[in-house]
């Protein structure tokens, strides 16, 4: 018989026995004889935990599984909200970054101008015209953001009485279609040997021409095949030689006789035009290569220079076409051009739509034509529409800050 102090404290000890936990082991496979008389051994009884000690435990395991889906969840927010934010400093930094590429050349520009431009020309040296300089030789750097940003969403921008006309958008352009009459030799009859005979002298008109561009500056030479039988591919080349080295042009347009006078053909570069016609006519690049392009004199001597030239090879080679096969056409002109010529154009409106805008200054190519029912009316040059429309958002800008 146990006095009640030892029963209380043996009921205590069975408690703490029955509520730790047990390490579980396996116990060792052993195989034995069934026997039918003996029957199995019964299950022993597992101690339930008492109750207070249950809820404890579920308790803590409810609190533990809530923090760490807690700090999953912060983990998650943290990480999301940096992927979202480092894309935008990024592009802030960039933006930065592009707009002291712009400014800082600008303020330099400007300096410079304003201290030398007196001395190109009495009455230059002034803040106008300084800005005014300044502003223009940047313009293409504000280009590729324009295009970037500006141009995709040219539908939402709205600026107040703001509208490009073509007038100043376009760029003036040299047409050559009074050449293109004298150089119509009544030639029909005679072979390209005898015709290059012809222009050793004739040249003079194409040189002439060349000096006109050089004084007028213009940046667009339009050429016109009329009908066929005004441009053969010397001419052409010795033409294209001399834009693309001595004036300041950067594009050659080409128009012909359709329908219609002036038809646009396409549009290319002067040094691709000539590289394009060196390859098809090996004996131009020969030709040419009898003079220096860059310093020899502007004068009629270079014209006989190169058809002598010419004239020589056509004896060596053998060339004795009649010059009516080698007037030049649009479909001609495709043969050997066409990886160089472009055809983008917009139609002919008073002003730039806002998908004009778009076509623009999305384009890879600096010019644009501007064609009225296939008729070439001028072209639009890119880096003018950019400037344009970068002025109009400034004081839009400027309008709406308090």
């Amino acid at each position: 018989m146990l006095e009640p102090d030892e029963e209380e404290e043996r009921e205590e000890e069975e408690n703490d026995t029955n509520s730790s936990p047990k390490p579980t082991t396996q116990p060792e496979s052993t195989t034995l004889a069934p026997s039918p008389s003996t029957p199995p051994p019964p299950a022993p009884a597992i101690a339930a935990p008492p109750p207070g000690l249950a809820k404890t435990a579920a308790h803590a395991k409810a609190t533990t599984a809530a923090k760490l889906a807690a700090d999953a969840k912060v983990e998650t927010v943290a990480t999301s909200g940096a992927t979202s934010t480092e894309p935008r400093r990024m592009n802030r930094s960039r933006m930065i970054g592009y707009g002291y590429a712009i400014v800082l050349p600008f303020l330099a520009l400007f300096f410079i101008s304003l201290r030398y431009l007196d001395n190109i020309h009495e009455g230059l040296g002034t803040p106008v015209w300084s800005l005014v300089v300044s502003g223009a030789l940047v313009a293409p750097l504000l280009v590729p953001v324009i295009a970037k940003y500006v141009a995709p969403r040219i539908k939402s921008i709205k600026i107040s009485e703001f509208e490009v006309t073509l007038s100043e958008a376009t760029v003036s352009n040299f047409s050559l279609k009074e050449l293109s009459k004298q150089l119509n030799l009544d030639a029909d009859q005679v072979t390209a040997l005898e015709y290059a005979s012809r222009m050793t002298s004739y040249s003079a008109v194409i040189i002439d021409t060349i000096k006109k561009v050089r004084e007028t500056r213009d940046e667009v030479l339009v050429v016109d095949l009329q009908s066929g039988n005004a441009w053969i591919p010397p001419n052409l080349h010795f033409l294209a030689s001399l834009a693309a080295r001595r004036t300041r042009v950067e594009i050659i347009a080409f128009v012909e006789t359709r329908h219609e006078e002036g038809a646009y053909v396409g549009a290319c570069t002067p040094e691709a035009l000539k590289a394009a016609l060196e390859k098809e006519f090996p004996v131009f690049q020969q030709a040419v290569s009898k003079f220096d392009l860059e310093t020899a004199s502007l004068d009629y001597n270079m014209g006989n220079t190169y058809f002598s030239a010419l004239q020589n090879l056509y004896v060596q080679t053998g060339e004795t076409r009649p010059v009516r096969e080698m007037w030049l056409t649009s479909a001609k002109l495709y043969g050997f051009a066409k990886a160089v010529l472009q055809r983008q154009q917009i139609a002919y409106n008073d002003a730039l739509t806002a998908e004009d805008f778009r076509q623009v200054l999305l384009s890879k190519n600096k010019y644009t034509a501007v064609v009225d029912d296939d008729a070439l009316v001028s072209l639009v040059k890119r880096e003018n529409v950019a400037l344009y429309l970068a002025q109009a958002l400034a004081r839009e800008s400027a309008r709406q800050s308090p």
